[in-house]
């Protein structure tokens, strides 16, 4: 296997080509978070081309796996914004529990994925310098982005929690003005 990864782009580019759109901010901080999903793909999609051992293609196809998750999760959070703006915090609360769900599924497929890489790495087939190169070079991308999502996920469950609790006062204020039903 003689897979070349293209270079990871430094975070300040990434940063610059995120997938945020204007109204994303005006819920969350942290969007830069969210990024393009083409250059992961397209490195998996190349590994899968030449992967020689089981454990390659299992790790090639739970990242697919894991990718999916992180595409719903950013549709379920996009939903959010569109509800926020609309001021509907029940569709928002909901929404954003979705994403938060969907990335607690991506995660855990990207430890997966980890566990995939490090067996390829140590099986006899998969000795070729190149080969190991390659595996290294996908685990070392992959902590970076279970990093990257790790806080995205802690920034999720924040506004999700602080979507609750509007919805929770919101409930609360209305029941208050109703008063005491006889």
């Amino acid at each position: 296997m003689t897979t070349t990864l293209p270079p990871l782009q430094p975070p300040q580019q990434r940063q610059e080509q995120a997938i945020v759109s204007p109204n994303l901010s005006s819920l969350s901080t942290l969007s830069t978070l969210w990024v393009p999903l083409d250059e992961t793909i397209g490195q998996w999609a190349a590994f899968a081309q030449e992967a020689l051992t089981v454990s390659a293609l299992l790790a090639t196809g739970t990242a697919f796996y894991g990718l999916a998750w992180e595409t719903k999760a950013l549709r379920h959070y996009t939903w959010a914004v569109q509800e926020h703006e609309r001021a509907r915090l029940r569709k928002e609360a909901h929404w954003l529990g979705r994403a938060v769900q969907d990335l607690d599924c991506a995660i855990d497929q990207w430890q997966q994925v980890l566990s995939w890489l490090h067996l390829a790495g140590n099986e006899d087939e998969q000795q070729d310098p190149a080969s190991l190169d390659t595996i290294r070079s996908l685990m070392g991308h992959l902590n970076e982005h279970q990093a990257r999502r790790r806080a995205l996920h802690q920034q999720l469950q924040q506004e999700y929690a602080s979507a609750k609790q509007q919805v929770q006062q919101y409930a609360q204020r209305s029941n208050h003005k109703e008063g005491p039903q006889r």
